[in-house]
């Protein structure tokens, strides 16, 4: 009986590990800078790869890098993602004057792996005034 029960307890721990690998503990605090808005493009969408738009609706510039992360969505409550490779971003500074938009294609894959099916967001951080302040983008893999 002990020798079954081994192997299935052992699927069991791997199962659990590999959940907690992708999906941190740590609960996400973030409040979204609702003065810019942040959306993908249509149809561009996929689970590992997606066209963003920032689009500067405040009444300041901003400005903001390469860097991001995603969090999921799980009982109601965000949790950032652990990557599985290191992220390297290009670190430009971009910025935007009132009214102005700015798009780039996004391939999260190397970071992340291919998501599986739920409730996601980007999240970057973005100067408004010298402060910092974060915009996220929901989105949802079927």
């Amino acid at each position: 009986m002990s020798k079954k029960f081994f192997p299935i307890a052992i699927c069991g721990v791997l199962v659990l590990a590999i959940s907690l690998f992708f999906i941190t503990n740590k609960e996400s605090n973030i409040t979204s800078f609702k003065d810019v808005k942040f959306y993908f493009e249509e149809d561009s969408l996929t689970s590992s790869q997606a066209t963003f738009i920032i689009e500067n609706t405040s009444s300041n510039e901003i400005s903001f890098d390469e860097e991001y992360f995603l969090e999921k969505k799980v009982k109601n409550k965000w949790y950032e993602l652990d990557t599985i490779n290191d992220l390297f971003v290009n670190e430009p500074l971009y910025t935007l004057d009132i009214d102005e938009q700015f798009s780039k294609k996004l391939n999260w894959e190397y970071a992340y792996g291919k998501l599986s099916k739920g409730t996601y967001r980007l999240v970057k951080k973005i100067q408004v005034n010298k402060e910092s302040k974060y915009i996220t983008a929901k989105f949802t893999i079927n």
